[in-house]
């Protein structure tokens, strides 16, 4: 192995290994952000190449990027442009894991989730439309102490996008729970 590929391997390692250990000391994040080994390989090949990480780590690090520095729909609305790339990407439908925006906002309205509702989508996906219902609830009653805050939560029975429903959930104070 070249010098500059051993470099790349033991740095993709070292990311495995803090994202695994952020996970230990982050109960809602275990089994969200833990699941991936950058260094994985499919047929010989990295999975993820190292000039793709690389770029996505130099950019990432221009930025503070806290739940406490940023918005958390911010977060939302950039990960539901990678969800989208990533449908696109992938040749299979996005309808599996993704509702667009304008739809689940469209949705979320229709559903218009009361104070002490319980909003239950059986099957969560990314978890688009669950935020969606979270944003309307709190545009519509804002912080007013008075108003009792709805539950919302899911289900998902593929673990890949229970994933994807749980960051996109704890970036947004949400809940998802994986059932079988």
């Amino acid at each position: 192995m070249g010098k500059h590929k051993k470099a790349n391997h033991q740095t993709w390692e070292n990311l495995t290994d803090c994202v695994r250990e952020i996970a230990k000391y982050n109960p809602k994040l275990k089994g969200v952000i833990d699941i991936v080994d950058y260094n994985a390989t499919a047929a010989g090949q990295r999975i993820i190449s190292d000039d793709n990480l690389r770029q996505l780590v130099d950019i990432l690090s221009r930025y503070r990027l806290g739940l406490k520095d940023v918005e958390p729909d911010i977060f939302g609305r950039a990960y539901e442009y990678l969800l989208r790339k990533f449908a696109e990407g992938s040749g299979q439908s996005a309808g599996e894991f993704y509702t667009s925006r304008e739809v689940a906002f469209l949705m979320a309205r229709i559903v218009d989730p009361q104070p002490g509702e319980d909003i239950y989508d059986p099957c969560v996906g990314s978890g688009g439309l669950l935020i969606k219902c979270y944003l309307v609830f709190k545009e519509k009653y804002g912080k007013d102490i008075n108003i009792s805050p709805s539950k919302f939560y899911g289900q998902e029975i593929n673990h890949t996008t229970y994933a994807m429903a749980k960051m996109n959930a704890f970036i947004h104070h949400c809940l998802v729970r994986k059932e079988l």
